[in-house]
């Protein structure tokens, strides 16, 4: 059976501040839980405690297999007051989207999830005219912060939700106390009027729509500015609302009063996000009571898992645009139903998906029980159950089983891809192999333009620095790009292209990733980038092309001030070859490895390393040649020696060390230290050429010294990734960078 889910396709969990944090003090939402009357059953409090066991949190969903992690960035904390921002919540989010960068969960953040300031609902919230000018001051301060290591923001959560309360079956008295709530608050803060997100007066929602409508603009034109590319959507509560005959009528009415406002604006946007719990039936008469084999969630409607199906249908229908499911779920406290439901619900989702609705992910609500807004903690959502005295997070059976329907899911989607891969070959020539040699050819020659596709936009170039002259050699040369929007000097990362050590360019990167896209994801996380030439090994053998990268780093050091770089914060990454490179730059530093070559005075320390499929170990490297194309391996015979003929040979062929010192020099894992700097290594499990035991040797090695490493498997990937989108891997190593060189203490001190 074929999936229909894609190779970068989204599992994962939602959450959201208020419910899950605790002690939010500061917001529109902790004002109305304290005045009498209120609409809500119960306050907030400490809520899950999430604020402090985020971290544990973040683990949790990294068990159960999942790619993403949904949750909100609490304006109301990041504002407490008009103006002030508060940099240790944004240090606090800051620290989540790491956490998520770290476990392999792409962070996708929401910007308004119902609460607002308590200071913004005093002006009236959406009905202040000022309210979009407001919020894209905090969106700016968010976004400037956070907005190059996310993976998709979510502007606005449910801003229809008023409205399709209207349709509910909720008593009128909840309407009555709703207002009787905003009007205590008023009294209580001292002001006319006082409004919140989620609740709200009829009489306000075509204003209220209003503002936030602009204020979704406004946030969409600052993250186009400051993060070209990354994905904006706004969220919407989709019930699935089924007509029988002679209930057309009403069915399209509530349509055009619940939905069709908001997904008519989403066909601007990059996605729609879908947020659904219940199928509705309406009848000539109107609403129809539950018939679904009398099951009956918390709320009293039908269970109907097919309800997540037909709101995805219809709403990429209406919007034109791809849908990312940002919630959906049960509130229920039997958890076997709970399982079917999930079970079924996604077996629809997957139907969906086959009949073209272009899905870009499916996020459970919710990882665990919280505070349900006026509902308090009396529904139960959760894959995981909370003792709400200790906190402590219970796992129920249907977290098991969301994380078995992922694995199968993401398990059948690689295994799919890398089929496709392999029967595209010819049935009389199969590859073995795994590589189409026309498409991973290295290149002879670059045509005119090629390199310039490489250089990122909103930079400084600094061309051809010659950073090495060693005698009888080839002046060696880098391309530096530096941000040009900086405050002050930005840390530099060091490009050391591949090619087995014998052949590549600093000019490009393999030319199977997107052009540019890897110097961009640098400037755009606010670092530079020096791609470097060094010599190849049939110039000059093991250890020189360690030897000019180090004094590569040297030179970047000496002249750092000049150039607008930091001189104490400095990362290297590096692909294939130069990932093997890039991770003896990292580790090694013995001093027979530093080299005299060019600038010798400044350390050649690095503070970060990102290794895509290097080679750790050659003593376990099986053969290249076994395993390369047959036309390399002819072309490596006909110019080298036929005993050297194997790349790592033709690199220690010459060495001034003995064999098996030079063999032990060359290996990565012989130069592991527990002062290491943080290393991310990124390897596919179908690399046919350099295996990824490699990786995983070298993360084991790391490990047993206590020394800071991350292994991410990118699944049915061969060498430099073909059979999977290089992106998210590009992302997630400049990510990386950016987490580790922003915080890194200064290296200067250390000596090679």
């Amino acid at each position: 059976m074929n999936s229909p889910f894609p190779l970068d396709f989204l599992w994962g969990v939602s959450t959201a501040g208020h419910q899950t944090e605790g002690h939010d003090e500061t917001s529109d939402t902790s004002f109305l839980e304290q005045v009498t009357p209120t609409v809500f059953q119960e306050r907030s409090g400490p809520a899950c405690d999430s604020w402090n066991r985020w971290e544990s949190d973040l683990d949790l969903a990294q068990g159960l297999g999942l790619n993403a992690f949904r949750f909100s960035v609490e304006w109301a904390r990041i504002e407490p007051s008009p103006g002030e921002i508060d940099e240790e919540a944004l240090d606090h989010y800051d620290a989540i989207v790491s956490g998520c960068l770290a476990r392999g969960l792409s962070p996708l953040i929401t910007l308004s999830h119902f609460t607002t300031p308590h200071w913004f609902a005093m002006r009236g919230a959406w009905l202040d005219p000022e309210a979009p000018a407001l919020f894209s001051r905090f969106v700016r301060a968010v976004i400037d912060r956070l907005g190059n290591r996310v993976r998709a923001v979510v502007t606005f959560n449910e801003p229809n939700l008023p409205e399709m309360l209207t349709w509910s079956s909720l008593p009128p008295v909840v309407a009555e106390l709703e207002r009787a709530t905003l009007e205590a608050a008023a009294r209580a803060a001292g002001v006319e009027r006082y409004r919140t997100g989620n609740v709200m007066l009829p009489e306000d929602f075509s204003r209220m729509r209003q503002g936030m409508t602009e204020a979704h603009l406004v946030a969409k034109e600052i993250i186009a500015a400051a993060r070209p590319g990354l994905p904006v959507g706004l969220s919407i509560a989709v019930v699935d609302d089924v007509a029988l005959a002679g209930g057309e009528e009403i069915r399209d009415r509530k349509r055009t009063e619940v939905y069709d406002y908001w997904l008519r604006l989403a066909a601007d946007d990059d996605f729609i996000g879908v947020q659904n719990y219940e199928r509705l039936t309406y009848g000539p008469e109107g609403l129809q009571p539950p018939v679904s084999e009398g099951r009956v969630n918390e709320m009293g409607s039908a269970v109907e898992p097919d309800s997540l199906a037909g709101a995805v249908v219809y709403a990429h229908e209406a919007s034109g645009v791809p849908v990312l499911v940002t919630e959906h779920g049960i509130s229920t406290d039997d958890d076997e139903l709970r399982s079917d439901f999930l079970t079924r619900s996604i077996a629809g989702l997957s139907a969906a998906a086959e009949s073209g609705v272009p899905l870009i992910g499916y996020c459970h609500w919710t990882l665990m029980d919280n505070f349900e807004w006026i509902f308090g903690y009396s529904r139960h959502l959760g894959l995981h159950a909370v003792d709400r005295e200790t906190f402590e997070r219970i796992p129920r059976p249907s977290a098991e089983v969301y994380a078995r329907i992922v694995e199968q899911a993401r398990t059948q989607t690689h295994q799919e891809d890398t089929l496709s891969q392999t029967s595209a070959h010819p049935a009389d020539e199969p590859d073995i192999h795994g590589f189409d040699p026309e498409v991973f050819q290295p290149p002879t020659y670059l045509a005119p333009g090629t390199a310039e596709a490489q250089h990122p936009s909103g930079a400084t170039a600094w061309p051809g620095l010659t950073y090495s002259m060693p005698d009888g050699y080839r002046p060696l040369q880098l391309d530096l790009f530096v941000p040009t929007e900086r405050s002050g000097p930005v840390p530099c990362v060091i490009w050391i292209h591949g090619g087995a050590w014998l052949l590549g360019t600093r000019l490009t990167p393999p030319e199977y990733w997107p052009a540019g896209s890897l110097f961009q994801s640098l400037i755009d996380s606010g670092i530079a980038v020096a791609t470097i030439d060094y010599r190849h090994s049939r110039e000059t053998p093991f250890p020189a092309q360690l030897h000019d990268a180090k004094s590569a780093v040297r030179y970047l050091r000496a002249y750092a001030e000049e150039l607008g770089i930091d001189a104490n914060s400095f990362g290297v990454w590096g692909e294939s070859a130069g990932g093997h490179l890039a991770a003896l730059l990292a580790l090694a530093n013995a001093p027979e490895l530093e080299g005299s070559e060019g600038i010798t005075d400044h350390s050649s320390a690095v503070d970060a390393a990102v290794v895509f499929y290097g080679v750790a170990d050659v003593d376990t490297l099986p053969s290249f040649l076994e395993s390369m194309p047959p036309e390399w391996a002819d072309d490596l015979r006909e110019k080298g020696d036929a005993e050297a003929a194997e790349p790592i040979d033709v690199l220690l062929a010459g060495s001034p060390f003995p064999r098996q010192e030079a063999r032990r020099l060359v290996s990565p894992v012989h130069h592991v230290r527990a002062d290491a700097p943080p290393c991310l290594l990124v390897h596919g499990d179908s690399d046919a050429l350099v295996p990824f035991s490699q990786s995983e040797q070298l993360r084991d090695a790391l490990r047993a010294v206590g020394a800071p490493v991350e292994l991410v498997t990118v699944a049915g990937a061969d060498h430099v990734f073909l059979g999977a989108d290089p992106m998210p891997q590009i992302r997630r190593g400049a990510a990386f960078l950016s987490e580790v060189l922003k915080t890194a203490a200064p290296q200067e001190e250390r000596i090679g």
